[in-house]
């Protein structure tokens, strides 16, 4: 009997500690303001939160969320900012993004030449300054 009441204090007393460990760890967002002006709001709706935002879509229900949500960029911290800024940049400039097979889906997600510049600029150019700060 003293052992089940010592299992049944002890475990939710672990879980607590736990608890607390954990968000004692939680990362601390950046101090920085992320800025994305109203024309590449624009285009990363148009083009990128289908798959990377907190809206579903028809496109979601054929495959799971990616990993990375537009949403959580201004949660990161100034370092995991940077670096995801950059590889926005990256995968627009090589073509990668966004995919091929949802373009043939959604046609109108496609990236012109000049909304591919104006995202590889906005997202450098943050990045940039982020470092600067």
């Amino acid at each position: 009997m003293k052992k089940n009441l010592l299992l049944f204090i002890a475990i939710p007393v672990f879980i607590a500690l736990l608890a607390f460990r954990i968000s004692e760890r939680s990362v601390t967002p950046s101090d920085q303001k992320l800025v994305i002006p109203e024309n590449v709001q624009s285009i990363l709706d148009n083009s990128c939160t289908h798959c990377h935002g907190e809206q579903a879509s028809w496109w979601t229900h054929f495959r799971p969320k990616s990993k990375f949500n537009l949403g959580d960029l201004p949660k990161l911290t100034t370092a995991d900012q940077v670096n995801k800024l950059l590889k926005i940049a990256d995968v627009v400039k090589d073509g990668k993004m966004p995919k091929h097979r949802y373009v043939k889906r959604k046609p109108k997600a496609a990236l012109s030449e000049e909304n591919k510049a104006i995202l590889v600029n906005w997202a450098e150019k943050q990045a940039d300054e982020l470092v600067t700060d």
